[in-house]
């Protein structure tokens, strides 16, 4: 029994034929299945050929986009240049108080 694959035939098992030694050989009294035989074949198409393709593109990719990373890291150091935390912290604290006092 061989198995073709994109124009190459491989062997499952040297020397065997499809007797009760072959490891399908129990696949030919199955229901439904159809008997196996010497002519049995793959065929990749053309979607496997083109995902193939795909995951040969994505994986050239670098796992982290640097220049998006940088984008992000400028963004966070403006925020933190442009905010004074301490204030922020106590308005918030305010606020909490203010919130708590109306509520009493």
């Amino acid at each position: 029994m061989a198995i073709e694959i994109s124009n190459h035939t491989l062997s499952l098992v040297k020397g065997t034929s499809e007797s009760s030694s072959s490891p399908l050989a129990g696949r030919n009294g199955a229901p439904g299945s159809p008997p196996v035989s010497a002519q049995d074949t793959v065929a990749i198409t053309a979607a496997a050929d083109t995902l193939s393709g795909l995951e040969q593109q994505v994986s050239s990719l670098p796992v982290v986009d640097l220049q998006r990373v940088s984008q992000v890291r400028s963004v966070v150091d403006q925020i933190q240049n442009s905010s004074n935390f301490s204030q922020m912290a106590e308005k918030i604290m305010n606020f909490e108080s203010a919130l708590n006092r109306a509520r009493a």
